[in-house]
């Protein structure tokens, strides 16, 4: 069974977004702390990265990791992103 919001008549496009963004960051806090838990129950010490993005652009994320390994998967994701958009784009 799928759960949908009814919204009224005039709800502006800003409430929608800040609602969407309100229930993209309690889902992600929620994936994280399941994750924290299963490896708790396993004796598991790993970290790890839950991201999600808004529809704002803006990025939800939760992690147990250190800020330089979080610098390092964002350089990661940078690279990607620049390799992508390059196969994008049309060659002459």
């Amino acid at each position: 069974m799928e759960n949908r919001v009814k919204y009224r008549a005039g709800t502006s496009k800003g409430e929608l977004s800040a609602y969407a963004v309100n229930v993209i960051e309690k889902a992600v806090s929620e994936a994280d702390a399941l994750i924290r838990a299963r490896l708790a129950e396993a004796g598991v010490n790993a970290p790890h990265i839950v991201l999600a993005i808004t529809p704002t652009g803006a990025g939800a994320i939760r992690s147990n990791c250190r800020a330089s390994m979080l610098t390092d998967v964002a350089d990661g994701l940078r690279r990607i992103a620049i390799e992508h958009d390059a196969k994008e784009k049309p060659r002459h």
